[in-house]
């Protein structure tokens, strides 16, 4: 808890000591990663056509989801791997879960939450969407480049 206050202080007191460049800076990082975020959630879903083949990409999205979240996973059955809720500032937790479509396809969706995100702190925010956007980007990649036969 006294880490956390103390993140908060220091971000409050590095915002308030900005400059209005820093300040401008800071703000076009942001909608740089903002638009980063937006272009990677479309690498966040993925598509199988069969059982066999859903349930490898689904065993590929769980290793995924171990290995980059900074929190230990919480749950893992046949649908759903999520890992515990980020308790410190810019911690990443993911979630990775397949949904039945037609037939026997399925799409596997991969979904990230970090803490102070959605605090209103353009630090925060670009702490937090550093991490997430690279997350983001390398799913579908890491899935995909492992189900070639």
């Amino acid at each position: 808890m006294q880490k956390a206050i103390a993140v908060i202080i220091t971000a409050i007191v590095l915002t308030g000591c900005a400059s209005p460049q820093e300040r401008q800076q800071r703000q076009s990082e942001n909608a740089r990663l903002q638009s980063r975020l937006i272009a990677a959630d479309r690498s966040t879903t993925v598509t199988c056509s069969s059982k066999a083949m859903c349930e490898k990409a689904f065993s590929l999205a769980k290793v995924y989801v171990q290995t980059n979240a900074d929190m230990k996973v919480q749950f893992s059955d046949d649908t759903t791997i999520s890992t515990y809720n980020p308790l410190d500032y810019g911690y990443v937790a993911l979630q990775a879960t397949k949904t039945p479509q037609a037939g026997e396809s399925a799409s596997i969706k991969l979904v990230a939450s970090c803490k102070g995100m959605n605090s209103g702190s353009d630090l925060f925010f670009n702490m937090c969407a550093s991490k997430i956007a690279p997350a983001y980007e390398g799913f579908r990649t890491y899935i995909e480049s492992r189900m070639i036969p």
